[in-house]
């Protein structure tokens, strides 16, 4: 966690849109489990109920979340660039600086352009992880309580099945993903 930390000097000014972006996206996955559940009582109201004034309602409030939830994601796609762009443009205005107070036997024992290769890379990983990691994050926190909610409510019996076979899924996949893996090398080579 100590890693992380040195990077807060460069994310704290940004910090209130780096949450705004986070809410955003986290409302984008709110509306995806809303759109859901949305489509399902839409389906029933047009092949069951035959319900024309509530299918006008619910298509009506239907397209109103799809609109609502493009500005959501048009936010949070414009926050977190602008946010990321700065925070990239600060911490290389950092480095760049502190390469000049080196030593110029530091760079004569490096050759110029593998240094700068790796500097551009290595900015570039820690911006996916300052910036888009933990927003992404969110998103996923939100999208994987929301489904489990989701499934709940429709069918508890069942949900509790999939948490538990969930777990048994991911480990037989493993194991063949391991497999598969040393067999398409073992053909490759």
């Amino acid at each position: 966690m100590s890693t992380f930390t040195r990077f807060f000097p460069f994310l704290k000014p940004y910090l209130s849109r780096m949450l705004l972006a986070g809410l955003l996206v986290m409302g984008v996955a709110a509306i995806n489990l809303a759109l859901l559940r949305l489509a399902g009582t839409l389906w029933d109201v047009i092949t069951v109920q035959h319900d024309a004034a509530r299918m006008n309602q619910l298509i009506a409030l239907f397209l109103g979340l799809v609109i609502f939830q493009g500005f959501c994601s048009m936010g949070h796609s414009y926050l977190t660039a602008l946010v990321s762009q700065h925070i990239i443009a600060d911490f290389r205005t950092h480095l760049f600086a502190h390469l000049q107070t080196l030593s110029v036997s530091f760079f004569a024992r490096r050759r110029t352009g593998e240094l700068l290769s790796r500097l551009m890379n290595d900015v570039t990983v820690i911006q996916t992880v300052v910036t888009e990691t933990p927003i992404d994050t969110a998103k996923q926190l939100v999208t994987f309580i929301g489904g489990i909610a989701f499934l709940l409510a429709m069918n508890w019996r069942l949900c509790l099945l999939i948490l538990v076979l969930l777990p048994l899924l991911v480990i037989v996949a493993k194991f063949f993903g391991r497999r598969l893996k040393s067999l398409s090398t073992s053909i490759q080579d």
